[in-house]
């Protein structure tokens, strides 16, 4: 399914849009570079249509989200030592601040329970490096951090959007 946005929506709305069609997008990018991302995802739905040869990318994905997920995980290889800076969860399961020692695709694995309850924490688990800069977008409105944040929090609530 194509991605409907408009030129005029704000930084914010478009990053909404982004969350809400699963397409990878960093905070830190410009209006155009989002909008380019949503034009070269439709372009990619497009040319799947007209050819069905094309190779098949997972729904969901454009290629440049794809590029983009790749260069997230290989970047997050070259830490090893991570932290949540999402809210606390209910009855001790995950708390704020907690660190974790190891490979992403470790800690991910040792919140695997967690992880089925409340899938957006795996985007607020960054390297102990970026957490400053990582918390002031946590919690500043208009940025897919506070939008991650905020679905947890709903969800802890019996509002789940997730």
């Amino acid at each position: 399914m194509a991605v409907v946005y408009k030129q005029t929506m704000s930084k914010s709305e478009l990053l909404e849009v982004a969350a809400s069609n699963n397409i990878p997008i960093q905070d830190n990018m410009t209006k155009a570079e989002i909008i380019e991302i949503f034009e070269n995802y439709n372009q990619g739905l497009e040319e799947e249509t007209q050819n069905d040869t094309l190779p098949q990318v997972e729904e969901g994905k454009g290629a440049a989200a794809e590029e983009n997920a790749e260069d997230d995980k290989e970047s997050m290889k070259e830490y090893d030592l991570f932290v949540y800076a999402g809210p606390s969860l209910p009855r001790g399961r995950l708390k704020e601040n907690a660190v974790f020692r190891g490979t992403f695709e470790d800690i991910k694995q040792y919140l695997s329970d967690v992880l089925e309850e409340y899938p957006q924490i795996k985007n607020l688990i960054v390297p102990t490096e970026k957490l400053a800069s990582f918390s002031v977008k946590v919690k500043t409105p208009g940025n897919i951090a506070h939008k991650y944040y905020s679905d947890i929090v709903s969800a802890m609530r019996g509002t789940k959007e997730v």
